[in-house]
């Protein structure tokens, strides 16, 4: 994974025996994740890989497309926010993601 494009993929997981992530006790979890790839095949595949590995099954993609700067431009509190992340996943040079967990 050493792309200059990151990708942002919306996605509802449903939480795994063993997961450590959830702290909550939540059953299913949506994710937020910046993923750096050169295509959508290879941002599905790297993703997946990094869910299994944490325990969790991938119930929907809602969106995933390329991060560009123009679509996140506005100033707004959530356009920052994107940005923000997708500069850390770009200094991680790995897969940045958030987790919010509900039953």
């Amino acid at each position: 994974m050493c792309s200059e494009d990151i990708w942002v993929v919306y996605a509802k997981l449903k939480v795994l025996d063993d997961c450590l992530v959830p702290e909550d006790d939540s059953l299913f979890m949506n994710g937020t994740f910046f993923v750096p790839a050169e295509n959508i095949d290879e941002v599905l595949s790297v993703l997946k890989a990094k869910l299994v590995a944490e325990k969790f099954e991938i119930l929907d993609i809602s969106r995933c497309q390329r991060h560009d700067l123009d679509d996140w431009s506005d100033n707004s509190e959530a356009s920052r926010y994107i940005n923000r992340c997708v500069e850390k996943a770009r200094f991680k040079k790995g897969i940045y993601g958030i987790y919010e967990g509900y039953e």
